[in-house]
């Protein structure tokens, strides 16, 4: 037992997913944590009475438990990594930013998301407070005595009205994480930016993988809507002016910091917390998120706002000038560009640019699975968590609610599943990766540095890149904060004065 390492990992549930691969062929200790979701989580008042954030303290509460007590199944409590994907990738980047991490866990690995993304911060508590309070009668004179009453109410109750509450509103996301001033002191991009910050809370010390799918955006752009339905032009320069102006709103006193954070929803918050009627497993859509009802209001349109003529060109360029309509690749890729793959690159910079012992690596997943979606080839947001987990053993019921086939990976498949467990749990034993890539590689996998962005094309044939993406990543972390800066100083200049004097 005592080369185990303990694996702390964010999952949907125990009963869904298993990790018999990753405790048999891993060699390592997991331990599956639950936290409050949704308005039982997340719900605030704004202020003191209720700051929020309850599901981000239920997660480090967790972590101290295995801190305190990992001992006793074998573990080691100075080797725990912290691990999850989606949402969980989230709340592990949350964690590593928080001032209250320091010492519980030593690694950590984060699976399509970041935690600069802004779908899991709350646009408005107090629109969300009022509301499902007003859904569960419980409006009073002041909010102490509303807090009081919300307490009256069951977990089942508040649930069932909160999700009530979310359609009528057309909030999707109807409650999210805060910046509370004290687990999340500040914009996680600006702690992370922050050197003193980062030495003082040994975020450098931190080994970090941080990776992505490359059809994580599928996940929202086929959401709720075929891929057909928003492949026709005009459509299509609706979704980008939705995604920029949707972005542009998380704080609109700096455009520029909050330029790459996402507004859309992922899967485990849909699996997790989400409305959906699981008797027939048919998503409900609504309001702001869902693409099929992106309608483009030329009536709108700012003539002065060039950032979303700039980016729809540059998806576009293919099609300009004709008829035809914008591929369903192209469509996901702006999705997971905007939403995935530039808010992990632009979180990771910050990381590498300073002084860090920590090691920092960084993957794309790009394999065929058997069971993708839509007849879409490649990796699908989520689609890692069938090949790390024992989903078969729960009689299909995960890949059912995924909306996949309910047949099992297929031999390719599990060699990838072999692959991938072999490398997270390499990882999280060691902190290096590259074991069981030497032989196909011819070497180490490179960390990602300043000087080299350097990252691995995770597949049956694995291989080294460098600068993932780097025209579609100029384009969000270059070319938009650049017009977006340049704009800004246009507008804070005075006016020219036309005015003439009279000198008679």
């Amino acid at each position: 037992m005592e080369s185990l390492t303990d694996q702390l990992m964010e999952s949907l549930t125990d009963q869904l997913m298993e990790p018999f691969k990753l405790v048999a062929d891993g060699d390592i200790i997991v331990v599956t944590i639950q936290y409050r979701l949704g308005a039982l989580g997340f719900l605030s008042t704004g202020d003191d009475t209720l700051p929020g954030n309850l599901g981000l303290w239920d997660q480090n509460l967790a972590l101290r438990w295995v801190k305190d007590n990992i001992r006793a199944f074998g573990g080691d409590p100075e080797v725990v990594t912290l691990f999850g994907e989606s949402a969980g990738s989230w709340s592990t980047g949350l964690q590593i930013v928080s001032p209250y991490f320091k010492g519980l866990f030593h690694r950590a690995i984060l699976q399509s998301g970041s935690p600069i993304t802004s779908v899991y911060f709350a646009l408005d508590e107090r629109k969300s407070f009022e509301g499902i309070s007003r859904a569960l009668d419980c409006e009073s004179d002041t909010d102490q005595k509303t807090l009081e009453c919300l307490k009256t109410r069951s977990a089942d109750v508040i649930v069932a009205k909160t999700t009530e509450w979310s359609k009528e509103s057309g909030e999707m996301i109807p409650v999210a994480a805060r910046i509370d001033g004290d687990f999340i002191p500040r914009d996680p991009l600006e702690l992370v930016q922050d050197e003193d910050y980062v030495q003082a809370n040994g975020i450098g010390d931190i080994d970090v993988i941080a990776g992505f799918n490359n059809k994580d955006g599928a996940v929202v752009a086929l959401f709720g809507t075929s891929p057909d339905s928003l492949t026709n032009q005009a459509v299509f320069r609706a979704v980008v002016d939705k995604l920029v102006k949707l972005m542009n709103k998380r704080t609109p006193e700096d455009v520029v910091s909050t330029m790459l954070k996402g507004l859309a929803p992922s899967f485990s918050h849909f699996v997790a917390a989400m409305p959906l009627d699981l008797a027939d497993n048919t998503p409900l859509c609504w309001g702001r998120f869902c693409p099929s009802v992106f309608q483009h209001d030329e009536a709108n349109d700012d003539e002065n706002d060039v950032i979303p003529q700039v980016v729809e060109f540059f998806y576009k360029r293919d099609v300009i000038g004709t008829n035809t309509a914008v591929s369903v690749e192209t469509v996901i890729n702006i999705h997971g560009d905007a939403l995935f793959f530039a808010p992990t690159i632009q979180w990771l910079r910050p990381l590498v640019s300073q002084s860090h012992q920590g090691a920092r690596y960084l993957y794309l997943l790009e394999h065929d699975f058997h069971f993708s979606r839509e007849g879409i080839p490649g990796t699908h947001h989520a689609d890692e968590l069938f090949i790390e987990f024992d989903v078969q053993t729960s009689e299909g019921s995960l890949f059912q609610l995924a909306g996949k086939s309910t047949e099992a990976c297929n031999e390719e498949d599990d060699r990838m599943s072999d692959m991938f467990v072999d490398v997270v749990t390499s990882f999280a034993k060691t902190g290096n990766p590259s074991g069981p890539l030497r032989t196909a590689l011819g070497g180490d996998w490179p960390e990602f540095t300043s000087e080299d962005e350097a990252y691995l094309s995770l597949s049956l044939t694995p291989q080294v890149g460098r600068d993932v993406m780097r025209d579609r990543m100029a384009l969000w972390l270059q070319l938009v904060p650049q017009i977006v800066s340049a704009t800004q100083r246009q507008q804070k200049q005075p006016p020219p004065d036309n005015s003439t004097r009279d000198e008679l």
